[in-house]
């Protein structure tokens, strides 16, 4: 973990436990959705899951002595030469997340959950922000959300620009009419609105 000048670090970089709302969703041309639904439903349950995340057992994945489920060969180590996220799609569609299921210890044993990935995030355990400082995903109506979307894209375009040419030196940080005039073009793509727009967001996850 990296510290700061006066010794400060933490790691804010932590999700809420509903990570991807509106994962699936029944437009008016499903001709049966209550169909629908009870499939989708069925990736909540335990049985679902497991499929979901795991695959079948003795094509995709095994059972460990302990307890444990660990991919076989093919996708793990594929001898066509696909990586683990081309080999693991094949059967799973968590592959590349935001999936209507539960992520579990038990059974998410891909991306965050393999054991390299575990075992750094456990040394980050100590550094981690509380779980309740943790915001959940805002929910937006179409009209909040097609104007965050469009500021979302300008400004996020800027700051990624700009981050860019900072690190590199291109711009100097420490110049203060590099940094002014660096935060004034954030007014001019409409960062006040943007603000606006997530400020009803928070108010709308604060009441619920």
């Amino acid at each position: 973990m990296l510290a700061g000048p006066n010794g400060d670090h933490a790691f804010t970089c932590v999700i809420g436990a509903v990570n991807s709302p509106a994962a699936f969703i029944i437009t008016n041309k499903c001709k049966i959705p209550e169909i629908a639904l009870r499939w989708i439903d069925y990736f909540y349950s335990e049985e679902g899951i497991k499929l979901y995340l795991l695959g079948i057992e003795g094509q995709t994945y095994e059972m460990g002595d302990d307890g444990i489920p660990f991919f076989v060969d093919d996708i793990m180590k594929n001898p066509d030469g696909l990586s683990f996220q081309q080999a693991y799609g094949r059967y799973c569609p968590q592959a590349g997340g935001s999936n209507p299921t539960i992520l579990t210890e038990k059974y998410y044993v891909s991306g965050e959950g393999l054991p390299k990935s575990r075992e750094a995030s456990n040394n980050l355990k100590n550094d981690m922000i509380s779980f309740d400082d943790v915001w959940e995903k805002f929910v937006y109506s179409s009209t909040e959300a097609e104007v965050m979307s469009s500021l979302e894209v300008d400004i996020s375009n800027y700051y990624n620009e700009q981050r860019a040419l900072f690190v590199s030196g291109d711009l100097d940080v420490t110049d203060n009419a590099t940094w002014e005039a660096y935060c004034a073009e954030y007014e001019n793509l409409g960062l006040e609105d943007y603000l606006t727009m997530y400020d009803i967001g928070y108010k709308r996850f604060a009441n619920n």
